[in-house]
C-alpha cells in the first residue's frame, strides 16, 4: 500500500537525491519524485523534463502525447444482461468483431490494448486496490453499447430480452504494477546518468545533460501532441456518429497559415501593379514615382 508520508531526507540533500530517494522507496508516492522532477527541470532549464514530470503529474490529453510505456495489452470484454440489468455475461469479444459494426471513427478505440493517460495518482490508487482484474473503458461506451443492443437484436446475434450492458477491457493488477515500476525505473535512471554528466562541485546539471538524461530514461518525449477530441453522437433514430474536433492550437495554425496566405497573395499583386507601372512608365516617358 502506497503511503502518503513523504520521505525524510537528510538536510542538504541535492534534488537529485530527493529524486533518488522517493524512486528506490516503494512506499512513497512517485508523485513526490515527480515534482522533485519539475523543480530540477527549472533549475538546469530544461523544458523537457519539467514537460514530462507534469504530463505524469495530471495526467496526458492527447493520443501523440501518450508514452509507449503507458499503452499496455488487454482483453476486451462485453457484458450482456437481461432487460432489468440481471444474470450478468461477460464475454469476451475481438476487435474485428466489434469493428465491423460501428461506424468509422469509434473503430478506432476498438483494440486489445489500453491507454493509461491518468495522472500517476489514480494509477497508484487503481493499483493498489484489491481486485485482480481492473476494468477499464472509453468516453461514451453506454452509447455504443446502446447502438449495439439495438443492431445485435435486428440482426439475431442476441435475444429480445438482452441487452449489452457495458464495452470494456479486462487488465490484470500486476500489469499496472508494472508500469508504475517502470516508472520508477526511469527515475532512477535518470539520476544515475545525470550524476554521471554532472562534474564534481557542480549542483545543477546542464539543460543538455539533462535532456540527454531524460532521453535515455524513458526515451523521445513528444512535446507536441495530438489533441484532437473524438466526440460519439447518437441520433434519434439510433444512429451513431463520431466527430472530430482540431484542438486550439490546430485552429491557431490553420488561422496563421491563412493569414500568411493573403498576406503573399497582397504581396504579389502589389509588386505586379509596380512592375506593371515601372513598365508603361518607361514606354511613355513617365517621370518615376520614387
Amino acid at each position: 500500500m502506497v503511503s502518503s508520508a513523504p520521505s525524510a531526507p537528510e538536510n542538504g540533500a541535492s534534488l537529485l537525491d530527493r529524486i533518488e530517494d522517493a524512486a528506490l522507496n516503494p512506499n512513497v508516492p512517485l508523485s513526490d519524485a515527480l515534482r522533485a522532477c519539475i523543480a530540477l527541470g527549472g533549475r538546469a532549464g530544461s523544458a523537457a523534463l519539467r514537460e514530462w514530470a507534469g504530463r505524469e503529474l495530471n495526467g496526458y490529453t492527447g493520443k501523440k502525447d501518450l508514452p509507449d510505456y503507458r499503452i499496455v495489452p488487454a482483453s476486451l470484454y462485453v457484458d450482456h444482461t437481461n432487460l432489468g440489468g440481471f444474470n450478468r455475461m461477460p464475454q469476451r469479444v475481438s476487435p474485428q468483431m466489434l469493428r465491423r459494426d460501428l461506424p468509422e471513427g469509434v473503430r478506432e478505440v476498438i483494440d486489445e490494448e489500453v491507454r493509461l493517460p491518468d495522472p500517476i495518482r489514480t494509477l497508484e490508487g487503481h493499483a493498489n486496490g484489491h481486485e485482480d482484474d481492473l476494468r477499464f473503458t472509453f468516453g461514451n461506451s453506454e452509447m455504443v453499447a446502446q447502438f449495439l443492443t439495438r443492431l445485435w437484436q435486428q440482426q439475431g446475434a442476441i435475444a429480445s430480452n438482452q441487452v449489452v450492458a457495458a464495452i470494456y477491457w479486462k487488465l490484470p493488477r500486476p500489469v499496472l504494477l508494472g508500469v508504475l515500476d517502470r516508472i520508477r525505473t526511469a527515475l532512477v535512471v535518470l539520476v544515475a546518468e545525470l550524476r554521471e554528466a554532472t562534474p564534481t562541485g557542480q549542483e545543477v546539471p546542464s539543460p543538455t545533460d539533462t535532456d540527454n538524461a531524460l532521453k535515455k530514461a524513458v526515451g523521445d518525449i513528444k512535446i507536441d501532441g495530438d489533441h484532437n477530441v473524438v466526440t460519439v453522437q447518437m441520433s434519434d433514430s439510433g444512429d451513431i456518429t463520431a466527430k472530430i474536433k482540431d484542438s486550439p492550437d490546430n485552429e491557431g495554425e490553420a488561422t496563421n497559415r491563412k493569414v500568411w496566405s493573403l498576406v503573399g497573395w497582397g504581396i504579389g499583386i502589389l509588386v505586379a501593379i509596380v512592375g506593371a507601372y515601372a513598365g508603361l512608365g518607361q514606354w511613355l516617358n513617365w517621370p518615376a514615382p520614387w
